[in-house]
């Protein structure tokens, strides 16, 4: 599982997809993920070119042009395809009519809804909310976090590999780096003033030892702090190091060295801190992931431009 969230919608109603599709973008990222726009078919002519594997929940129209509908399309998707991800089929006849409907067919793991909104909305939430819940595990959400983590530490290396391309910020920098990260030169290779001679920075950079998570963090603050703080907005400015180790890395953290144990019903993870692993947490820890992993984006961009 990663942060966006892949939607396959059978409609063919332009008008009713536009309106459904912010009630579903308002649910996906109440739950920490990122919307992704849907694709959408009107019928079946392209079902042979989805690749079905990307997606995380199909919603469907019961009845559709040219004569499909939504059940038969489904029936191939799951005889022809093999492919068995959880369908929300509507209808503009009520949930009961999609249920008379569906009872012909054969496919599992389907949910019905009317077309009304606020039935299609309750639905859809109803159903996002379980399939998240399925896969909400301690293992996922450990993989998840570290390879959002991952993606941030790259952004976070071209943020400072391009700051240090440019001539008027190399210099002050290279020496922020090299100060930085003397004592952990010296104790790894007691080579610290051969890089400084030979101007290897690149030497440290590549060294993942040494210029680990929290490292590129403090860079990137030097970076937000000396070039960009007319640029950052307030609750980015001067702050950006604390949120990121509080929000991203000290989960992280916990969530790599602590053991999952159920008491009362609760899974607890028990390590340094005990702490609940619930729905909530999982949600706070996806939002804080999307923001932060933003704002890189945002000053990644400001380092492109110039």
């Amino acid at each position: 599982m990663r942060l966006n969230y892949h939607i396959l919608w059978f409609e063919d109603n332009l008008t009713a997809y536009n309106i459904k599709k912010e009630f579903v973008r308002e649910i996906i990222s109440e739950f920490g993920f990122n919307y992704i726009e849907p694709r959408r078919e009107v019928n079946g002519r392209n079902i042979d070119t989805i690749n079905f594997d990307q997606y995380d929940v199909i919603i469907a129209d019961m009845n559709l042009a040219n004569g499909d509908t939504g059940m038969s399309l489904m029936t191939k998707i799951r005889d022809e395809k093999n492919i068995f991800t959880e369908v929300i089929f509507y209808s503009s006849d009520g949930e009961e009519a999609v249920r008379a409907e569906l009872a012909k067919y054969r496919i599992d793991g389907a949910y019905c809804s009317g077309r009304e909104n606020d039935d299609f909305e309750n639905k859809a939430k109803e159903v996002i909310r379980t399939l998240i819940k399925k896969v909400q595990d301690l293992n996922n959400m450990r993989g998840l976090v570290m390879a959002e983590t991952s993606d941030c530490d790259k952004i976070m290396t071209d943020i400072i590999s391009n700051s240090l391309r440019n001539d008027a910020q190399r210099d002050a920098l290279s020496s922020f780096i090299y100060n930085y990260t003397e004592q952990k030169v010296k104790e790894k290779y007691d080579k610290q003033a051969c890089y400084h001679k030979n101007n290897r920075i690149d030497k440290i950079i590549a060294d993942h030892l040494i210029f680990d998570s929290d490292t590129k963090i403090r860079c990137v603050q030097f970076c937000i702090d000396q070039f960009y703080a007319d640029q950052m907005p307030e609750h980015v400015e001067n702050t950006f190091y604390n949120n990121y180790r509080r929000d991203i890395i000290t989960p992280r953290n916990k969530l790599a060295h602590i053991i999952e144990h159920e008491e009362n019903g609760c899974i607890i993870l028990k390590g340094t801190d005990d702490f609940i692993f619930n729905d909530d947490m999982c949600c706070s820890i996806r939002i804080c992931l999307q923001k932060h992993k933003q704002t890189l984006i945002d000053i990644q961009r400001l380092t492109n431009s110039d």
